[in-house]
């Protein structure tokens, strides 16, 4: 969780993904979101100290400084707004998925290729000792040579897998540190032996949240 933690910070498409967001609900009081608070007010004229129909004058106006909104008029902009609003949020929340997924995968592939390398070191201390064992059978008449040369293409064929696995971590350690925004070639505490997965408890909903 601390890796994909600052991944998260560190990933360029989380953060625009974030703004985006953000810029999206700032425009949503600006696009007829405020309440309209209709006014009524009355202007009334007075002749000769008389009041008169035609010279009053009825007012409608909106207490807030926007224009009024009658209640039947569709708030298409608002509307558009929200939507606007939700699908930027989704989309931000589809980056930090998108993030979370990378910096695992590259987690377990380095780990896995770590663990591999060990197991490729192990077989590797074996064959030699039976390669000890098959020379010191030949100068005691008890082994072949042809034993001894089949162990010897074992170890051979072994010394190549380890030096292709130990390039492969090499590239699986760049790709976790760019993940993470570290040097490439920075070392990396590896388990050593692969972690469990991650088996949640609870709801999608939980899970995702």
């Amino acid at each position: 969780e601390e890796l994909v933690h600052r991944a998260l910070l560190n990933s360029p498409d989380v953060e625009a993904a974030y703004w985006r967001w953000r810029a999206a609900i700032e425009t949503i009081p600006q696009r007829g979101t405020e309440m309209t608070v209709p006014m009524l007010g009355a202007t009334v004229g007075v002749k000769n100290g008389v009041t008169s129909n035609a010279n009053t004058m009825l007012e409608l106006a909106n207490m807030s400084s926007t224009p009024i909104e009658w209640p039947g008029k569709p708030l298409a902009e608002a509307r558009a707004a929200l939507q606007k609003a939700y699908a930027a949020g989704w989309n931000y929340r589809r980056a930090q998925f998108a993030v979370r997924r990378q910096t695992l995968d590259a987690w377990y592939k380095l780990v896995a290729d770590s663990a591999m390398l060990s197991l490729l070191h192990r077989d590797a201390a074996l064959v030699r000792e039976l390669d000890e064992f098959a020379q010191a059978g030949i100068q005691a008449g008890t082994s072949s040579p042809s034993t001894a040369l089949s162990i010897e293409n074992k170890l051979t064929g072994l010394h190549a897998r380890i030096a292709a696995v130990s390039s492969q971590l090499s590239a699986d350690l760049a790709t976790l540190n760019r993940i993470l925004g570290r040097p490439v070639q920075r070392p990396l505490r590896v388990p050593p032996e692969l972690p469990g997965l991650l088996r949640p408890d609870g709801t999608v909903t939980q899970v995702l949240t």
